[in-house]
């Protein structure tokens, strides 16, 4: 009980840290989701020029894919260095 007590305290003490991460994490899986649904759009195949637009899209949705991977693995870096530091307090105190 005193673990579950100590996470909520946490996660209401760190909302500056949680609640940039939760809104960068959406905003890039969003961003991520609107280019599959670009891509895979059946309308795109009227347009004259579908194809050339179709492989274009398909080479950002690749570069934004990289991009995405990237920030999200430094984003749950800090946030991990952060957690580990509070783990380490909470088991000490819990340990007592």
């Amino acid at each position: 009980m005193l673990e579950l007590k100590l996470g909520w305290q946490s996660l209401r003490n760190n909302k500056q840290l949680y609640l940039p991460f939760t809104l960068a994490t959406s905003l890039l899986i969003g961003v991520f989701y609107i280019f599959q649904a670009i891509i895979n759009n059946d309308s795109l195949a009227k347009i004259p020029t579908a194809s050339a637009i179709n492989s274009i899209m398909q080479v950002a949705l690749v570069f934004i894919s990289l991009i995405i991977v990237v920030f999200m693995f430094y984003i749950n870096n800090i946030v991990a260095k952060q957690r580990n530091k509070e783990l380490g307090l909470y088991s000490m105190i819990c340990s007592l």
